[in-house]
């Protein structure tokens, strides 16, 4: 007989936890992957406008992976 385990962490389809987000160092800033503030990850704020939105496109591509 086989049990079926339900995993603890969420999945990457599910919503994401509250966080805090604190103050972060004057080099770097928050960047979100989702609507509304969901998903906060912090890049370096020198980049270019261009930059930051190809950093974005491709991490929100593999949000799967660092969620």
């Amino acid at each position: 007989d086989l049990k079926v385990v339900k995993p603890k962490n969420q999945s990457f389809k599910d919503e994401p936890p509250e966080v805090e987000l604190k103050e972060l160092p004057p080099y770097l800033e928050y960047a979100f992957l989702g609507d509304n503030g969901k998903w906060p990850v912090i890049i370096a704020k020198d980049l270019s406008s261009n930059k930051k939105t190809t950093l974005i496109n491709v991490l929100k591509t593999r949000k799967k992976a660092i969620a």
